[in-house]
């Protein structure tokens, strides 16, 4: 390799630390870390420290390169013989097993794959210092291979808890995120995939309004119910980035509306009643009616065009409340999955 790839690199275990320092001079080096930019001259605590064999795309071993990992830093490290290789990471897997006070018999590692699945799992805490999702986070759990990953706890400085699974140390699985610094959000239980919410979950709000329902990239998404505390109001049907979209229906104390969505107003085809009696159906747009006929009676008996209508709603409502009740999982109709915005058929 040409030596700008890579700098020369002195590796010493004492007291339960790996440092990795520079090391100067003509002589020969026994390590090169890689790339030549990898900060260095650094010390770690063996409980958080593991070693890692270095594969190529074909999941061929790479005769002279290791990695050792650590919650914020990765070196790889360049030896000048495979011998040294060997001998070092067995070196690492002793000194960290005794630094995690283990009873496994370090003697009966045959091979670096033995060597590798003792080293890739532990559990401990970790506080991060610099990391760029984690910063000034405490973190308890299981981890692997220097990432969070399976079942922890992170909790940052302003007091924002998560408590779930990782994945490769991102947020991803089933877990429950409690917000103590957020205007507007304050508590979700359900699906993550990549540190954002997706798939089922439940939101609580600051202003205690609930969402259940679907979610994608992080906003609600798919089926939901939504029920507001200080409206008294409850909305059940089709989102799309975060906004009512599609079919729903919309119900408070004062009114009751089933139909169409677009962007959180009412627009479309749709049905209206009220606690004094009136019933109307029209199309609605910009939040206002149009084309509104207030002989509700009429046209349900008469006009074929709004009793379909009225079927299709009450069809719809049913089939959208079994859906959003649902805590885990959606069944459709021939197998196919459901369109954000619904149509009426």
């Amino acid at each position: 390799r040409k030596k700008w790839l890579s700098r020369a690199v002195r590796l010493t275990i004492d007291g339960g630390q790996l440092s990795v320092e520079s090391q100067e001079g003509n002589a020969r080096p026994k390590f090169c870390v890689l790339p030549r930019q990898s900060v260095i001259d650094a010390h770690h605590d063996l409980q958080f420290v593991w070693v890692a064999d270095m594969i190529d795309d074909e999941a061929n071993q790479l005769k002279n390169l290791f990695s050792v990992l650590t919650p914020e830093d990765c070196y790889i490290i360049q030896t000048t013989t495979h011998k040294t290789k060997i001998e070092w990471m067995k070196a690492l897997a002793l000194a960290t097993s005794q630094s995690l006070r283990s009873q496994e018999n370090s003697s009966s590692w045959s091979t670096l794959e033995d060597l590798q699945k003792w080293l890739s799992s532990r559990q401990v805490d970790y506080d991060f210092q610099k990391h760029e999702l984690y910063k000034g986070a405490h973190y308890s759990g299981h981890w692997h291979l220097g990432m969070p990953h399976n079942r922890g706890v992170m909790k940052w400085g302003n007091g924002d808890t998560y408590n779930g699974e990782f994945m490769h140390g991102k947020i991803s699985g089933s877990g429950m995120m409690l917000w103590l610094s957020d205007e507007r959000l304050r508590c979700y239980t359900g699906s993550w995939q990549d540190g954002v919410m997706e798939g089922f979950g439940e939101m609580m709000f600051t202003d205690h309004s609930v969402y259940t329902g679907w979610w994608h990239m992080g906003l609600r998404h798919g089926h939901g119910t939504i029920q507001k505390r200080e409206t008294s109001s409850l909305y059940i049907g089709a989102w799309k980035e975060d906004t009512r979209n599609g079919y729903g229906l919309f119900d408070n104390i004062e009114k009751h509306y089933m139909g169409m969505w677009r962007e959180e107003r009412p627009e479309g085809p749709g049905i209206l009643t009220t606690n004094e009696g009136t019933i109307r159906m029209g199309i609605f747009g910009n939040g206002e009616e149009l084309s509104v006929d207030d002989d509700t009676e009429e046209l349900v008996n008469h006009d074929e065009k709004w009793a379909t209508l009225f079927e299709c709603c009450t069809s719809m409502l049913e089939k959208m409340a079994s859906v959003c009740h649902s805590s885990s999982k959606i069944e459709y109709e021939d197998d196919a999955p459901a369109e954000p915005g619904l149509g009426l058929g």
